[in-house]
């Protein structure tokens, strides 16, 4: 059986940590790695700020990323079980052309051009997992996670040890992924 994993791009796939450190000294703020989750800067800067750290760092810096400790290597032993991927990640549209040229560069040739979509809202994620027959899903916020209703096998990537709810399982390795895959898919995740 074919089966698609839905990955999000940033924080998930894409480490911005150190951007995010770097970006925040440049504004004034100091911030350690693990306060560098989404919810934890929307509470750490004011409003004004945090919108314009926003906007600078996927559009100035992102790219700039490295990939997530051994995301590559956990999806070319997924790719050679019979698993494909489709990144589908909220950018804007003038954003969204550095995130295409980072997914070829970094990942390798696993995701082909076609195969990544990018949504303007959380919520979209849904809609597009649903279109393109995601089988599982990966995201390093919960909060995305509990958006996508067309999906059962939700997956939260957390290197930071958030609690998450019944229906979310965390991973904090991507080396946890291979496994985490196949016991929610009751041993078919290797095909």
């Amino acid at each position: 059986m074919h089966r698609i994993l839905g990955l999000d791009l940033d924080g998930t796939l894409a480490d911005h940590t150190m951007q995010k450190v770097a970006l925040a000294e440049e504004y004034g703020y100091q911030l350690a790695p693990q306060h560098t989750r989404s919810k934890e800067l929307r509470a750490r800067l004011p409003a004004d700020v945090y919108e314009a750290f926003r906007n600078r760092l996927y559009r100035e810096r992102a790219h700039l990323s490295p990939k997530s400790e051994g995301a590559l290597e956990s999806l070319k032993a997924l790719a050679q079980n019979g698993w494909d991927f489709m990144v589908i990640s909220r950018r804007y549209p003038d954003a969204q052309e550095p995130a295409r040229e980072w997914i070829q560069r970094e990942l390798d040739g696993l995701v082909p051009d076609k195969q990544i979509c990018f949504v303007l809202d959380d919520e979209q994620k849904d809609t597009a997992a649903s279109v393109y027959g995601v089988s599982a899903y990966v995201d390093d916020q919960a909060n995305v996670l509990r958006l996508l209703s067309s999906i059962d096998a939700k997956i939260l990537y957390d290197p930071f040890e958030e609690a998450v709810e019944d229906g979310i399982v965390r991973m904090q390795h991507w080396g946890e992924l291979p496994s985490i895959l196949d016991h929610l898919f009751g041993g078919d995740a290797q095909l």
